[in-house]
């Protein structure tokens, strides 16, 4: 019992290590951040949910202008939903290839949107243009939410076919070549109408 009363405080605060550890999965000290370890951009794309794969998904969402954007508006084009905040060192680390993506792919046949799990309040344009994000950014909607699920680990991303099928799901850090090459297949594939 003596052991108890003089290791309390220590005790208490490996508890606490040992639970953040288990909740956090070691992603940098982002309890919500999932970093894949090293490897190639081959290994890391297997991490795909196929529990949305072929999915129809209806959502809408407001950008930080105040305009919409939804399923209906990006209809007949490759759309690219990633789940983000500021404060998601993974997540930081992978806007530079969608900046790159953006650069690589007109406008008209893909759609990119940060999806912003920052508070409400937060004021975004800063951040954004420190930055230098080139593509759009909204906050989380009850749509998006109702129409690809609850969001357990960010960086989350989902790439739609142009008629809005879900055909890849990746959490964790991706890479640009991935990411690129699912956008291409997307689009020389002959699915759309």
């Amino acid at each position: 019992m003596d052991f108890l009363k003089k290791n309390w405080s220590t005790l208490i605060l490996l508890s606490l290590v040992a639970t953040y550890g288990g909740i956090s999965l070691g992603t940098n000290g982002c309890p919500l951040c999932l970093v894949l370890g090293g490897g190639s951009d081959e290994s890391k794309a297997n991490v795909v949910s196929a529990k949305k794969s072929g999915t129809k998904v209806n959502w809408q969402v407001t950008q930080l202008d105040g305009s919409p954007i939804s399923s209906v508006s990006e209809q007949g084009k490759v759309s690219v939903l990633v789940y983000w905040a500021t404060w998601c060192p993974p997540c930081r680390k992978e806007i530079p290839d969608l900046i790159a993506l953006r650069n690589e792919f007109p406008r008209d046949d893909v759609s990119i949107i940060g999806i912003s799990l920052d508070s409400p309040d937060k004021d975004l344009r800063r951040f954004l243009d420190s930055y230098g994000v080139n593509y759009n950014i909204a906050r989380q909607s009850e749509s998006l939410q109702k129409a690809l699920g609850p969001i357990h680990y960010i960086p989350t991303m989902f790439i739609l076919d142009r008629n809005g099928h879900v055909k890849h799901q990746h959490t964790g850090i991706v890479g640009k070549n991935v990411i690129h090459r699912q956008i291409r297949a997307l689009l020389d594939s002959e699915s759309h109408t």
